[in-house]
């Protein structure tokens, strides 16, 4: 599958667990680069976005691509 559609699609269910101003912060500009050797890599804007996001959103996203 190709990456743009899959965070897509797993973009749109973190949007039904989250309130509209947590996914607008902290989701709305990240991007799914690759998916490698059991690792996702997720472009975010800045470095702030990257220590929130796997500070309190890590299992969110892990559990999102294992469906």
């Amino acid at each position: 599958m190709n990456v743009d559609i899959l965070w897509s699609n797993i973009l749109e269910q973190i949007k039904n667990d989250l309130s509209s101003l947590s996914y607008d912060t902290w989701f709305a500009d990240t991007k799914l680069q690759k998916l490698e050797n059991d690792k996702a890599y997720i472009v975010v804007p800045m470095q702030i976005h990257k220590t929130h996001l796997h500070e309190h959103y890590s299992d969110l996203i892990l559990s999102k691509l294992s469906n």
